[in-house]
């Protein structure tokens, strides 16, 4: 519920700047090359919910958040949507 309530307020966020010129955390760059590395062939344009809750995307993405550990404030919410998933 968290995790969605966030997803939320950044949508908003995102949606009310130009992107280039906004920043969520210190470390977007960082944040978006481990996202490209860990999950190349993901599109975002259009996600597939079958793909995301695939066995192999939740041994993804648990890893992934839990790397942001100290970096970011509540990085845990999004493994803790993927794990209930």
């Amino acid at each position: 519920m968290k995790a969605h309530q966030h997803a939320q307020v950044y949508f908003n966020l995102i949606s009310s700047v130009e992107p280039k010129f906004l920043k969520l955390t210190q470390v977007d760059e960082r944040i978006y090359e481990e996202f490209r590395r860990t999950f190349r062939n993901l599109r975002v344009d259009v996600l597939d919910p079958e793909e995301l809750k695939s066995e192999a995307a939740k041994e993804k993405w648990r890893p992934f958040c839990l790397s942001f550990e100290g970096m970011v404030k509540d990085f845990s919410y999004g493994a803790k949507a993927w794990v209930e998933f």
